[in-house]
């Protein structure tokens, strides 16, 4: 182990002797420390040397987004209105599902006609028939089997 960790270590004694001086409390009754105002202002000074340096570097950054999001906006907005806009010029999609149009037979017929109600509900029977195309059917088969 090393001896000289394990020591004591001893402090070396003061070679000049030590003088008492006695406080009559003349150096320090005349100070005032009233700096107040004068660090109130550097500390303005300074905040605004912060604020003017704060907008000169980011200030260009803040302007260029604000800009992008807005033109962003603007663009989003001209598409939806052009979205809109076509939607209505496009007509409903065509039902192509297995169904029948209840709606149709049900506007095209009166209640009390029930004879005339079941052979239109057979009529829609037989072009939902035709107008299927089955899944994995490919259009010449459907062909064939629409021909009668």
């Amino acid at each position: 182990m090393d001896r000289k960790k394990l020591r004591p270590q001893s402090w070396p004694e003061c070679l000049a002797p030590i003088s008492y001086v006695t406080d009559n409390g003349t150096q320090t009754g005349n100070i005032v420390c009233d700096h107040e105002a004068e660090i109130n202002s550097r500390v303005n000074v300074l905040q605004k040397q912060m604020l003017k340096y704060n907008k000169e570097t980011f200030g260009r950054f803040m302007q260029n987004l604000t800009r992008e999001h807005e033109e962003r906006i603007k663009a989003n907005n001209q598409l939806r209105h052009e979205i809109n806009k076509m939607k209505t010029q496009v007509q409903g999609p065509i039902n192509l599902r297995t169904g029948y149009d209840m709606k149709h037979v049900f506007n095209s017929c009166s209640q009390t006609d029930n004879y005339r109600y079941e052979k239109v509900v057979e009529i829609e029977k037989q072009y939902d028939y035709l107008s299927i195309i089955r899944p994995h059917e490919p259009p010449q088969q459907w062909a064939e089997r629409v021909t009668f």
